[in-house]
Formats: structure tokens, sequence, C-alpha cells
């Protein structure tokens, strides 16, 4: 599961013209051609997407249901700027939930699954150093959703498709540390061999610990603004 494109969560085109200008803005926003706290003009996202005023305005409402935008009377709608209390609670959610995933998916999990796990591992190492961040970041999701994806809840996907999402807003920064993606390889390799062996809770264990770290990792690099 991937929202990173207008192709939208579930991978097909979405079936309305509202669902397309959502998605496309969303992937604005997380891609950061839209920067946090800027303003998102209606009228100009509308002739940007050859859509009209109506369908941006509901757009812009569903994100901001999913946290990635503000909408301010008399202001107008901007992208969230996350703060170090709006970090704390999306990872700490993040990390009961993905832990709850993993521990259902292990023992369910079918050997394809696990060999395109490997797979995807295997691709990481080899961008480790030596391509882009949003290579590595797309690669770390696909594997992160493989593995979470095994436990067959539709609904718990949703919840930490819309997490990862808001984590989005700041995790690109730490994703261009190099130290930062081979530690988080490492993690990987460990969460992997605990998986291989059917170790459902030491698996749920380690995911837990991974993405505890990743929240320490963004707040001690102060990559968030200070909250009030």
């Amino acid at each position: 599961m991937s929202r990173s494109s207008p192709a939208g969560p579930g991978g097909g085109t979405p079936p309305t013209l509202a669902g397309y200008v959502t998605e496309a803005i969303r992937s604005g926003i997380l891609e950061r051609r839209y920067p946090l706290g800027s303003r998102l003009d209606q009228q100009t996202l509308a002739d940007e997407l050859g859509a009209s005023i109506i369908p941006v305005r509901e757009s812009l409402r569903q994100l901001e249901a999913e946290g990635l935008v503000q909408i301010t009377p008399r202001r107008g709608a901007f992208v969230v700027s996350p703060s170090v209390d709006d970090v704390r609670e999306v990872y700490r959610l993040r990390e009961v939930f993905e832990a709850f995933a993993t521990k259902e998916a292990v023992p369910v999990l079918t050997a394809g699954s696990m060999d395109e796990m490997d797979a995807l591992l295997a691709q990481m190492a080899q961008v480790e150093s030596s391509d882009t961040s949003e290579t590595w970041s797309r690669l770390n999701q696909a594997w992160h959703f493989k593995l979470y994806g095994g436990a067959d809840l539709p609904l718990l996907m949703q919840f930490i498709g819309t997490l990862w999402d808001r984590c989005r807003l700041t995790s690109h920064v730490y994703a261009r540390d190099l130290s930062h993606r081979s530690s988080s390889n490492q993690d990987h390799s460990r969460i992997m061999a605990a998986v291989r062996a059917g170790e459902a809770e030491l698996a749920a264990a380690f995911i837990a610990t991974h993405v505890r770290n990743a929240k320490n990792e963004i707040i001690d690099q102060n990559l968030v603004e200070q909250s009030v």
C-alpha cells in the first residue's frame, strides 16, 4: 500500500474528479512541491489540475481531516507544519499499530511475501549510499507495508497509511542522512530474521523500537518546531 502518487491508496485510478484532485494535492504535499506552512490557493490549484474550485475545496477538507492541511477562516488553507508534540503523538500511534500489525502478520506471512521482503532489503542495501533519499524511502515504505499487509487487516492498513503520510512531512529530512539509512537497514535485518524465525513477539518488539528510534532522531535533530 502506498499513498505517494495520484494513483491512490488502492493502486487504481481514483473514481471521481475530487479523488484525483485529492491525490494530486496530497502527492504535492508529501513530495514537498508545496512546502511546510505554505498557503494552498484554491484557484491556483484548480488551474494547475484542470478542475473547478468545488472539487479543490472538497479535497482540501479531506486533507485537513487527514492532518496534512490546516484551514483557517478568512486566511485559507495551509500545509501543516508539525510541532514536536504532533510528531510524538503520530509516532506513538505508529509504534502501537505497527507492532500489532507485525504480531498479527508474522504467523501467516507466506514464503513468497518473505522472499519479496528480502528482495526489497537487498535493493535498499544497494542504494543505501549511492542513490537519492526518495528511492530509499520508497523501498523502505514498500518493505514495511509488505510486512504489515500480511495481517490482512484493511482498516488497520488505512490507519497506518495515514500516519505514514503525516510522518512524511518531516521524515524526508533524516532519510537523506546516510548514517540513518545504514542503521535503519540494520534494524530491518534484525526484524527480518525474527520474521523468518516465526518469532512474532520479537519482531513486533523490534518494530516498536525501530519506530521509536526514528521519532527520537527527528526530535533530537530539531527537525520540527518546538511546540508552545
